[in-house]
């Protein structure tokens, strides 16, 4: 897998949070923080793995709404419908954490936030998860039956995790769903090289669209990365019709959380962002 060379400048510190309220009941026991610090912009990272336990699903259920019940229930395989019970159990509890008065002073979420005054919560980040709490943003990755929402104080984020599997047509894929550009790049490395770089791609795609509130339907070919002439990773195209007024744009970040290799995608100024090589870092 080919790095980008530039400093994202991350620092890991992870605890155990104390249980409080929903986490005390559902999530005290298995739930993880770590926090990192990209380019001083400090995003709080909580991990779940998913407990096939019909108890534990049903406690889930009750705190949510008709309309949530109704969507579990209609999941053909159970496995989703503890996933889908599970994650949005864990979002309704953070958002209430985080739609709280005193967000500043809880002792669970207690971190030296820098604050860009101009990144506010625009209102096109509409077809991804959110706070109430428009100060902070919130991404959701599931993978491997582990769930991780990211959170930061920044008008919006995306966060992906994949997991490579060997079960996968990576290179049919890359054909079908990402730009000639990207295939050919995957297409030129020796074999292991290209599968780690088309599951890179996916991971950043993935961000980029969680980024911009949007989702797979979208297409993965709508965000183009290429690489520089150090065969660094950099997002080369998004589409016109995505601009913001406030010329939000993502700047790439990739590390590891948990275990699992993170793209991450945060705000930064057009002027600033376009063409910027991915960061990279390890804890």
């Amino acid at each position: 897998m080919i790095f980008a060379t530039a400093h994202s400048g991350i620092h890991n510190s992870r605890t155990k949070p104390p249980p409080t309220n929903l986490a005390e009941a559902l999530f005290a026991d298995q739930l993880q923080r770590s926090t990192l610090t990209f380019d001083n912009q400090p995003v709080s990272f909580f991990g779940w793995p998913v407990r096939y336990e019909e108890e534990l699903t049903l406690r889930c259920l009750s705190v949510l709404s008709d309309g949530e019940r109704s969507r579990a229930a209609s999941l053909l395989l159970p496995e989703d419908r503890h996933r889908f019970a599970q994650r949005r159990a864990l979002h309704q509890w953070l958002d209430d954490i985080y739609a709280s008065e005193d967000v500043g002073e809880n002792h669970f979420f207690t971190e030296d936030v820098a604050v860009n005054s101009t990144l506010k919560k625009q209102s096109f980040f509409t077809d991804q998860p959110h706070l109430r709490c428009g100060h902070y943003a919130i991404s959701w990755t599931t993978t491997a039956n582990f769930c991780i929402a990211g959170v930061s104080r920044v008008a919006s984020i995306g966060i992906d995790a994949e997991v490579p599997s060997q079960a996968i047509d990576f290179q049919a894929m890359a054909h079908a769903e990402f730009t000639i550009i990207e295939s050919s790049l995957i297409d030129a490395k020796p074999r292991e090289e290209a599968r780690a770089l088309f599951f890179r791609l996916w991971r950043l795609k993935e961000a980029g669209l969680k980024f911009y509130g949007r989702g797979l339907r979208e297409g993965l070919a709508c965000l183009s990365f290429q690489e520089n002439e150090r065969e660094e990773l950099y997002l080369a195209h998004v589409p016109s019709a995505w601009g913001d007024p406030h010329r939000l744009y993502p700047r790439f970040f990739e590390t590891t959380v948990f275990g699992f290799n993170l793209a991450v995608a945060l705000p930064t100024a057009v002027a600033d962002g376009r063409h910027c090589p991915i960061a990279t870092a390890t804890p």
